[in-house]
């Protein structure tokens, strides 16, 4: 079962950026990720859990509900995090930083706080979220959207590719 990003509606990405988006998201997976992963879709950064203290310091989430129907994970699971390079891994195996996936009725999330934050990550950042069978990896969106360019160029000049 392969899913793709039909239709994106994202908050902090612009309407006008959506169909390039889609497009080098699609060209992502069916490039370099078609027969690892059955799921690859862009997702933004998100902010929760501020509620009435403003003094706190931001939870920082990202939504995987479709990527967790996937791997086989369901809200209220126990999975373990850790990080490799610049990828985040989820996986339920006993190596990394426990985590709980939570959400409610609106979508399933996975507050990431301390790992994004380590990272980098702000409030609006793009990843890639890729997933397969007990696994799900977490991906710099724009680092990934700076190789595909270097891979499209490469084979434009070689001649092996007309897009």
């Amino acid at each position: 079962m392969t899913v793709f990003p039909h239709e994106m509606k994202h908050k902090h990405i612009p309407e006008n950026k959506i169909p390039e988006l889609e497009e080098k998201v699609f060209l992502l997976y069916n490039l370099f990720y078609k027969y690892n992963w059955k799921y690859c879709d862009l997702r933004t950064v998100s902010e929760r859990g501020m509620g009435k203290n403003p003094t706190r310091r931001p939870k920082l989430c990202i939504k995987i509900g479709q990527a967790c129907l996937i791997a086989g994970f369901q809200r209220g699971d126990n999975v373990f995090v850790r990080v490799q390079g610049r990828d985040i891994i989820i996986r339920k195996d006993q190596y990394g930083c426990l985590f709980k996936i939570g959400g409610n009725h609106y979508g399933t999330n996975i507050v990431l706080s301390p790992i994004l934050l380590a990272l980098g990550y702000k409030k609006g950042d793009w990843v890639i979220v890729l997933a397969k069978e007990e696994e799900i990896r977490i991906r710099d969106a724009v680092i990934e959207f700076k190789k595909l360019d270097r891979y499209l160029k490469k084979v434009r000049e070689i001649g092996l590719l007309t897009l």
